[in-house]
């Protein structure tokens, strides 16, 4: 869900799809808040363990991308948020417009190489 305009509803279509798909399928759904300015995806994902989002996770890429199996899918939990019925997980967006980045297309394309191995759907929120 692309859209360079803000308040055109991004976030609320990609939770909507991410439900949708996540409570037809059962797992294997995630919605990644790729917003560069403030993330909100991560806030409506229901309680968090965690306070971790895509920057924590590009700073521990290198580390996980090499694992495998059952090993990637804990370490990848730990920066992941869970919706309250677990019908799908969220990688949240930054919240603090203080740390606030736009991530390079390299970068892009390793997170969703990463996700992929793990959830068979990815909806993402970006501007």
């Amino acid at each position: 869900f692309a859209n360079p305009k803000g308040g055109v509803h991004k976030t609320t279509a990609t939770v909507l799809a991410a439900a949708t798909v996540g409570s037809v399928r059962g797992r294997g759904v995630l919605a990644w808040d790729d917003n560069e300015l403030r993330g909100t995806l991560g806030l409506r994902a229901g309680s968090a363990r965690h306070a971790r989002t895509i920057r924590h996770l590009i700073a521990d890429l290198a580390q996980i991308e090499i694992l495998q199996g059952n090993t990637l899918l804990e370490q990848l939990d730990d920066y992941l948020r869970h919706a309250s019925d677990g019908s799908y997980d969220v990688l949240a967006g930054e919240e603090s417009p203080r740390f606030a980045q736009r991530l390079d297309k390299y970068t892009v394309r390793r997170v969703l190489e990463l996700l992929r191995r793990t959830h068979d759907v990815v909806c993402v929120d970006t501007g």
